[in-house]
């Protein structure tokens, strides 16, 4: 059975996966008796055929011609992909279950039995190839001058009575903060996309991207994903810093959410269960004084995975958190506890490490401190 795919590289990470070549139109992939097959527009023809990773590049034209010819009313992708399935004598294919639907009919009408794959499409794609890991180490290094010129403008700042930062004599604002960040991101080779800098009670929330001014001797959470813009892997790193000094009670969730990461790092290798890695984190916590409490209205202590697979994806397998499944070598992950009140504030560490056979490597490599005077 034929396995095909439709969509645009840049926007999805199977077929970016599957052909090697990014581009932003729309392309069909299929895979027929052992050999991969790409089909793209003419002016790509060329780019393809210097970079993907395929057999065979095929000009979608040749086939809108001989639909045209047919005097087939709806002429696109998913019928000139179905042209050349048929052409090679496919009659039923296997697609991914983001296959578009109206892409589904399409190959119904072309007298194809499409049937939708189970997820992963590809179970290969979580453990990372040699290149693949400096793939991401690239994308981490990109982050991590996102991290050094956030942590550089602090220390530049002043405190004032009012007790927010002031940067040569304007507020510093987290959308000021989050700008210096994204442009040293984008000079260093990335696409940085909805970064956080949240500060005060704003940091309770893992997902507030921050606003307004940043106050002092508070935590600021600053979390930094971009994706690279040359080879399309994901960086993602997160520091709390506090620019001032830091109350006790910071002091102490700060070392608990450190402590509660190494305590990952030592369980997590070949082998071991993502869920039993996250359940001992949790139950890491529940010992330290830091439980996990849920109200109608928050939440608060810990309250998410403590990470997740990273590539050409963000969130992509494996999994650290209530989903059981065993970690394998070559995978990459993210490590990343965290504490969240609503009347205080949030801690939040992430790293990057790559699951090995007898632990796990970090890939990541910004320094993990709390105050900046």
């Amino acid at each position: 059975m034929a396995r095909a795919m439709l969509g645009t590289p840049d926007r999805e990470a199977n077929l970016l996966y599957a052909c090697g070549y990014s581009c932003a139109d729309p392309v069909g992939w299929f895979l027929h008796h052992g050999r991969s097959f790409l089909l793209v527009n003419d002016l790509e023809i060329a780019g393809a055929r210097r970079s993907a990773t395929v057999d065979t590049v095929l000009p979608l034209s040749r086939y809108f011609g001989a639909l045209g010819r047919r005097r087939v009313t709806r002429i696109n992708v998913a019928r000139a992909l179905a042209e050349a399935l048929r052409e090679r004598g496919a009659r039923r294919v296997e697609v991914p279950r983001a296959f578009p639907a109206g892409g589904l009919e399409d190959l119904r009408r072309a007298g194809l039995r499409p049937l939708v794959a189970l997820d992963p499409f590809f179970p290969a794609r979580s453990r990372k190839t040699p290149a693949e890991i400096r793939a991401i180490r690239a994308a981490l290094r990109a982050t991590e001058a996102g991290l050094a010129t956030a942590v550089l403008t602090l220390a530049a700042c002043q405190i004032r009575r009012d007790g927010f930062l002031y940067l040569a004599g304007e507020p510093l604002t987290s959308e000021s903060l989050r700008e210096r960040a994204e442009r040293a991101m984008f000079a260093a080779g990335a696409a940085p996309d909805r970064s956080i800098v949240a500060g005060g009670l704003q940091g309770a929330d893992p997902h507030h991207r921050g606003t307004g001014p940043l106050p002092a001797h508070r935590p600021i959470v600053l979390d930094f994903f971009p994706r690279h813009r040359t080879n399309g892997y994901h960086g993602d790193l997160t520091r709390t810093v506090v620019k001032g000094r830091a109350d006790s009670k910071t002091h102490r969730a700060f070392q608990a959410v450190l402590e509660a990461q190494r305590l990952a790092f030592r369980l997590i290798r070949h082998g071991a269960e993502g869920s039993e890695v996250h359940g001992r984190v949790c139950r890491f916590f529940e010992a330290a004084g830091y439980p996990m409490r849920r109200t109608e209205k928050r939440r608060e202590g810990f309250f998410h995975g403590t990470g997740h697979g990273l590539g050409l994806e963000l969130h992509e397998p494996p999994d650290l958190g209530r989903v059981p499944g065993p970690l394998q070598a070559g995978q990459v992950v993210t490590v990343e506890p965290g504490l969240y009140y609503p009347d205080w504030g949030g801690i939040r560490i992430e790293d990057v490490v790559v699951v090995a056979r007898r632990g796990c490597r970090k890939l990541s490599r910004f320094p993990v401190f709390l105050e900046i005077p």
